[in-house]
């Protein structure tokens, strides 16, 4: 699951600003190019005894406007056929836009589909919205890319369910792994694991406030463990002095700063070899060595 539940919040329906924000974002072609309908993701390179990602926008009465406009702007699509021509599936897995009745994201095993919930698109939305002032289109963008980097977290559930992948540590922290890892390899795939993390941060800013009251029995670490662990691993594959002063400002000391190279090596190796038994040859590059 996406993280711990908050479902204590209470939101309003989708203000103007929100779908302004949504629509902002999913008009970047650049990071929603893909099938046109509402259940999209037919792989051009289908492969025998495979199924697929398949991806649907669900309609909702309470977040019509978000809804609408995540099926306009074909949020994921790109990215659903991007893993559909990487990786063979043994069954389709649906990955779903709806309204969930709380602020979430999960894969269930039962049903074996990815559930993003229009509540923490909305709630996302919101909390990314004050940094508008500072960056122009910044909640439009943002929004988008924490978007992707959530469901490539899900998907990182769904892949050690479906091929029973043998994790030896906390399975949240080892997708965080998986889906910063996917990304670094696709264009723009950097910033989008920086939004991801910072949208880990922003929920700790609300949530982790008082330490009695701190869930330390959760299988999710707290936000601003996620939010380094994503920026280090992010860093140990672009590198860079400017990244390192601005990591060094948030407060990363250099003990960590200095294993963080090393620690996107291992992340990457680990993964390959976990994931490829169902690598589609010649047609991927989850499999690159960049």
């Amino acid at each position: 699951m996406w993280g711990r539940r908050m479902a204590r919040f209470a939101f309003r329906n989708s203000s103007l600003v929100l779908v302004l924000a949504l629509g902002c974002l999913v008009s970047s072609e650049a990071r929603t190019a893909g099938t046109e309908e509402s259940e999209v993701s037919e792989s051009d390179t289908a492969q025998p005894h495979s199924g697929k990602l398949t991806l649907a926008y669900k309609p909702s009465k309470t977040f019509e406007g978000i809804a609408q406009a995540s099926r306009e702007g074909r949020i994921l699509a790109k990215f659903v056929d991007h893993i559909n021509g990487g990786l063979t599936f043994p069954k389709d897995v649906p990955v779903n836009f709806a309204e969930c009745g709380e602020v979430n994201a999960f894969y269930k095993s039962a049903r074996g589909d990815i559930t993003i919930c229009y509540e923490l698109v909305q709630f996302m939305a919101q909390r990314f919205k004050p940094m508008s002032e500072k960056i122009e289109d910044y909640p439009g963008q943002a929004l988008v890319n924490a978007i992707t980097f959530v469901f490539f977290h899900e998907l990182g559930h769904a892949l050690v369910d479906i091929y029973d992948l043998d994790i030896p540590v906390k399975e949240e922290d080892a997708v965080d792994g998986l889906a910063t890892a996917l990304l670094l390899h696709l264009d723009g795939g950097d910033v989008a694991a920086m939004h991801g993390a910072t949208a880990f941060r922003l929920m700790s800013e609300e949530n982790e406030k008082d330490i009695k009251s701190l869930p330390f029995w959760d299988q999710h670490s707290f936000g601003r463990q996620r939010f380094f662990n994503i920026e280090c691993w992010v860093y140990g594959k672009q590198g860079g002095d400017e990244m390192k002063a601005a990591l060094k400002a948030q407060g990363m000391q250099e003990s960590r700063l200095s294993q963080c190279a090393s620690e996107f090596r291992r992340l990457r190796k680990s993964w390959k070899a976990l994931l490829k038994p169902w690598l589609i040859p010649d047609q991927n590059d989850l499999k690159g060595s960049q």
